[in-house]
């Protein structure tokens, strides 16, 4: 097992304090789909200014 610790892309978009920096055209787009098969999307989102609000995702 490694031991040492490196970021992900996905918590430096979160939780980073300078992702603009590094990232600065990132976005996250999530979706909720209805079943096992997921052939329906029932529920799609689009976040850009991610910081602020990444809390939709919980």
């Amino acid at each position: 097992m490694e031991k040492n610790l490196a970021p992900t892309i996905g918590g430096i978009l979160l939780f980073g304090l300078e992702r603009e920096i590094h990232f600065s055209d990132a976005w996250i787009q999530c979706g909720r789909f209805a079943g096992k098969t997921k052939d329906v999307i029932t529920k799609l989102k689009f976040l850009k200014n991610v910081k602020r609000k990444a809390r939709l995702l919980i």
